[in-house]
């Protein structure tokens, strides 16, 4: 076989060539061995496509087959982090045969926090005879390849990152700092063998601190045990400037949202939709309802596309709870504030986003639009289900798509911070022309959110977007723009109950062949053809 070639690319596009693998001799169930390097995107749709090759020294690869309709979700949400896929394409013999492999395996322990203590020692002076140093330690990172002296660092200051500054320690030519933590990510993006730049200054309240002397190091370089003591040299001058001695310097290590997602824990999609009267009625085209007989999607079914496109993949049963609220549901009736737009059983769920799709569509012939606009009771019933997944095994993300203000903040409010205790995050899009200004209030990105008696939320479970911001933006973007907290929010609710990645069985099935890196984190990713047509496969 030919050797195997990775395309990628996100959403529309052209295709984008990641690499060739080599070439396996005479074989028709090849396994490539080398690796492909991707970055993972939680919140986009990456389109993976293989392309297997019958190799020829003399003449062009003949074509063998590919896969389609792939992506990285496929993958990293699939059991044991693999896909297995049928190939396709009209080759010389036909139409091609055989099935492809893709393997996906996140690049482990690029999440976490370093630890360290650190002194001065002997440091210069840089008061003269009347004073002495007011000394603080700057640390930066510093570009990949950059040259990794330590006064050349310092004298391009503009491609240095600050990630964090200690306490100035007043009149000590021998200062002990308090014990401090940086992240792993923003010390060095999780590679240990990464320049850090430490800068030692005297402080000066104007702001024109002196340089007392700096000096480099990588992560691996003082995570060697003991005390480790680095040099100082002022690159103005030339001049030593003492010693900085990193006492300790631990790095603890913590689950990534992969490793959570590829070791088990399952993403459920819901969705609440707003049936009150100011949508406008059904039958008008200006109606945010209307259901054009063109095709052309409204703004509520784009919603539902643009984010279930995304979260499906990590559903297991694809089985999507959805309801309505502010809607009359039977001739005479009072509006109700979370009824099932699925018909059959009250705990009827859609059949995929086609299934959330086909219920939206029902309701808007047969639900009358009322009132008010009420968000507390969705998020009571999403609460109450999300409890299910309390150790770990779920996570839960309600989509409420709405048109107007809400009213019933007070209790809406209430129901956010009780919801900080269950697995769930709330994403809501405003749709149409309202005004939406009370809506940021329950995004916690700029404010405290609090309930009626008080309590602080425990942590930011909303994410707010109004959908006419993206009116000339694709539809990625405003996937991304919504979605994007959603696994830092996964992260903080297992941490905040000490719940580790669950323990899966290792899979057997496929041989790692290929890389893929992803953010936050990395991935391994492997293909392996089997039962191809031809001899000598290579992937394209």
């Amino acid at each position: 076989p030919a050797a195997p070639a990775a395309g990628n690319r996100s959403g529309g596009g052209s295709w984008l060539e990641v690499g060739r693998s080599e070439v396996v001799t005479n074989s028709l169930s090849p396994v490539f061995v080398k690796r492909f390097k991707m970055v993972y995107h939680f919140e986009q749709i990456q389109k993976l496509r293989v392309r297997v090759f019958d190799a020829d020294e003399h003449s062009a690869h003949d074509f063998a087959g590919e896969t389609t309709g792939l992506t990285l979700a496929d993958v990293m949400s699939g059991r044991g982090t693999q896909k297995t896929v049928r190939l396709g394409g009209a080759t010389k013999k036909g139409h091609a045969t055989g099935t492809c492999t893709v393997r996906g395996e996140e690049m482990k322990r690029q999440s976490g926090t370093v630890k360290m203590r650190c002194r001065g020692i002997k440091l210069a002076n840089k008061d003269g005879m009347f004073g002495t140093s007011d000394p603080f330690v700057r640390i930066s990172r510093v570009p990949m390849g950059a040259r990794t002296q330590a006064a050349h660092l310092h004298q391009n200051q503009a491609k240095n990152l600050p990630v964090f500054k200690t306490e100035v320690v007043m009149n000590d030519l021998n200062p002990t700092w308090k014990p401090f933590k940086i992240s792993l990510s923003g010390l060095c993006n999780g590679n240990v063998e990464r320049p850090i730049l430490f800068e030692v200054f005297d402080y000066d309240r104007d702001g024109s601190h002196d340089l007392i002397g700096s000096t480099t190091a990588t992560l691996a370089e003082l995570q060697m045990g003991g005390a480790v003591t680095l040099p100082l040299v002022n690159g103005r001058t030339g001049k030593p400037g003492g010693i900085l001695a990193i006492d300790s310097c631990i790095v603890v290590y913590e689950p990534s949202f992969l490793e959570y997602i590829t070791h088990g824990t399952e993403i459920n999609f819901l969705v609440a939709v707003d049936f009150t009267g100011s949508n406008g009625h059904q039958s008008s085209p200006s109606s945010l309802h209307h259901i054009s007989p063109h095709g052309q999607p409204n703004q509520y079914q784009q919603c539902i596309h643009c984010v279930g496109d995304v979260l499906e993949f990590y559903d297991h049963d694809k089985e999507f709870p959805t309801w309505g609220f502010g809607g009359v549901t039977r001739p005479g009736g009072a509006a109700e504030h979370c009824f099932n737009l699925v018909q059959g059983s009250p705990g009827a769920t859609a059949s995929g986003i086609s299934g959330i799709m086909e219920a939206y569509n029902s309701a808007v012939q047969t639900v009358q639009l009322s009132g008010p606009t009420i968000f507390s009771q969705v998020l009571q019933t999403a609460t109450a289900m999300a409890t299910a997944g309390c150790d770990g095994s779920a996570y839960y993300v309600l989509l409420i798509i709405t048109d107007g203000v809400i009213t019933d903040m007070e209790a809406t409010r209430d129901a956010i911070v009780a919801a900080c205790d269950v697995p769930l995050s709330v994403l809501i899009v405003g749709v149409g022309n309202a005004n939406f200004d009370r809506m940021e209030e329950l995004d916690g990105d700029d404010t405290v959110l609090r309930d009626s008696r008080g309590r602080v939320a425990k942590r930011d479970i909303v994410q707010f977007v109004a959908f006419r911001d993206f009116a000339r933006r694709s539809p990625q973007a405003f996937s991304s723009e919504l979605l994007a907290e959603i696994p830092a929010q996964l992260i903080g609710f297992m941490k905040s109950r000490g719940i580790q990645p669950r323990t899966v069985a290792p899979s057997a099935a496929a041989v790692p062949i290929a890389d893929v890196v992803a953010t936050p984190g990395s991935v391994f990713v492997e293909t392996k053809p089997a039962a191809q047509a031809g001899n000598t496969p290579r992937l394209l």
